[in-house]
């Protein structure tokens, strides 16, 4: 891609890595990735697309079987989300609904595993929190969130597990997820991806000036 870009504009390319939204705020709001694992998994749903209602009814299904052993669950949820669903995950004892702000990116910190759908920033929180975490994929005709996950699913192994939201059920998301809170070693796993593309574009822009 690197050298298609480069032919394409005539210019050399530059790679800075992912720019982080957690490494860019995490001095000002004292966040740290080797807190204690205060909670079993972070959950979060920023939108709600075709398919995602149905998947959260089976998600509720799994929390259920799951059961609180791994600790209290936190589930942040979109403006979009159905007040029946919310009662739903607001039903389970060990399950606390929250609104999106600073206090998802200190809830990753302090969690077993997280389950988030593809988007890039979602992606790029649990790789700076060093958090397991189920990707749920949404069904798009470009793939791209999926070829995004998938590839970063096979550099990190268990660290990420894609699963598809149209298809899904209850007994694979018990499986996948109770795998990835069950072995508390594998809480916070190591790689190598190069998330300081804020600082690194800011090099190169000053090189420009």
């Amino acid at each position: 891609h690197k050298e298609m870009l480069s032919k394409r504009f005539s210019t050399p390319v530059h790679e800075c890595g992912y720019v982080s939204r957690f490494r860019e705020v995490h001095h000002l709001l004292s966040l740290k990735t080797s807190g204690e694992l205060n909670y079993g998994c972070t959950i979060s749903v920023p939108w709600v697309g075709e398919h995602t209602e149905d998947f959260l009814e089976l998600l509720a299904q799994t929390l259920l079987q799951v059961g609180s052993g791994y600790g209290p669950f936190l589930i942040f949820l979109g403006d979009t989300v159905s007040g029946p669903l919310r009662a739903r995950f607001e039903s389970i004892d060990f399950c606390t609904v929250e609104s999106f702000g600073t206090g998802y990116l200190r809830a990753l910190c302090e969690s077993r595993a997280a389950i988030i759908f593809g988007g890039y920033n979602s992606l790029v929180d649990v790789l700076a929190t060093e958090i397991p975490a189920l990707v749920v994929l949404r069904e798009m005709n470009d793939r791209e969130q999926s070829v995004h996950a998938e590839s970063l699913a096979a550099l990190l192994g268990h660290g990420l597990i894609p699963v598809q939201e149209n298809n899904s059920t209850v007994p694979e998301l018990h499986d996948k997820l109770t795998a990835l809170m069950g072995d508390e070693r594998q809480a916070r796993p190591a790689h190598h991806v190069n998330l300081d593309g804020a600082e690194h574009g800011a090099h190169a822009l000053v090189k420009l000036l």
